[in-house]
């Protein structure tokens, strides 16, 4: 029997595994471990949808489209050879396997100089404009339907990137909360309401979380700052600007920061602020 993966190592195959590219016991690994961890799951799941949109949005066209457009307009009769004329060739879309590949242009008034006596005035087809009209309108609207439905499933897919990078932001502030030589530091309002809480590593990796703070305004945005020092006028920077809706954000600190604050600012942020805490926390 194949040694064990290690949780990376499986990590690492849930890629392959969207795509139907893992065998054997390898594969059995993955699958066991998908059914004990329910955030595994949840991400091969994704992963799996993901590579079913992109399978998707690069279908070709109906291969039998264009055929069936070029079958309707060669059905009028040949009006050329019932007046006297030269047959009207029927209409070709260029394309790869396509008759129309490659071919020459011709200059249609010349064309028609050639082989129509100048005598015999030919009668007009107005088919010809219909067809050249109905073309047009089936070729735009197919653009447009595809066109269409390639934006909502890139919209989706950036749906889903979006989520599985906010949930494994939540991994990562969790496993730091578990850190031998992590400190934290809950930040809470004038009325003690705690609101959020920061984590950071040993490193100096650090984690902001909530999901109590209120939407702002458009045009707003929470930014949060770390005071480096416990005595008065300690230096006070800027940790990240977290939007008008914040969740879980990354930032990078060190070894001197002390406590945290989040104020309100005007988008997209300031290098220093001048607004009151709304809410503040020391680590411990």
């Amino acid at each position: 029997m194949a040694r064990a993966l290690t949780p990376g190592e499986l990590t690492e195959l849930l890629g392959a595994y969207a795509l139907d590219a893992v065998d054997g016991d390898e594969r059995a690994q993955v699958e066991a471990w998908l059914a004990r961890s329910p955030a595994a799951r949840r991400d091969a799941d994704e992963l799996i949808e993901t590579a079913s949109l992109l399978a998707e949005s690069a279908e070709a066209p109906s291969v039998d489209l264009w055929s069936r457009i070029e079958s309707h307009l060669g059905d009028p009769v040949d009006e050329g050879a019932a007046d006297g004329g030269a047959p009207v060739p029927m209409l070709r879309f260029g394309g790869e396997g396509r008759e129309g590949a490659g071919a020459q242009v011709v200059d249609l008034a010349a064309r028609r100089d050639a082989t129509t006596p100048a005598a015999s005035p030919r009668r007009r087809r107005p088919w010809l404009g219909i067809a050249a009209a109905l073309a047009l309108v089936i070729a735009v609207s197919v653009g447009v339907f595809a066109g269409t439905r390639i934006a909502d499933q890139d919209q989706r897919i950036d749906q889903l990137a979006v989520g599985m990078e906010k949930r494994a932001m939540e991994r990562a502030a969790l496993a730091a909360t578990m850190e031998p030589g992590s400190r934290t530091a809950e930040l809470a309002a004038g009325d003690g309401a705690m609101m959020a809480k920061v984590v950071v590593s040993p490193e100096g990796r650090g984690y902001f979380m909530t999901d109590a703070m209120p939407e702002l305004p458009r045009g707003r945005t929470y930014q949060l700052w770390a005071v480096m020092g416990d005595a008065p006028g300690s230096a006070i920077v800027s940790a990240g600007v977290m939007g008008r809706e914040p969740g879980v954000m990354a930032f990078t600190t060190d070894a001197g920061v002390t406590r945290f604050v989040v104020t309100e600012e005007e988008a997209p942020g300031v290098a220093r602020s001048v607004q009151p805490a709304l809410i503040s926390g020391t680590l411990a």
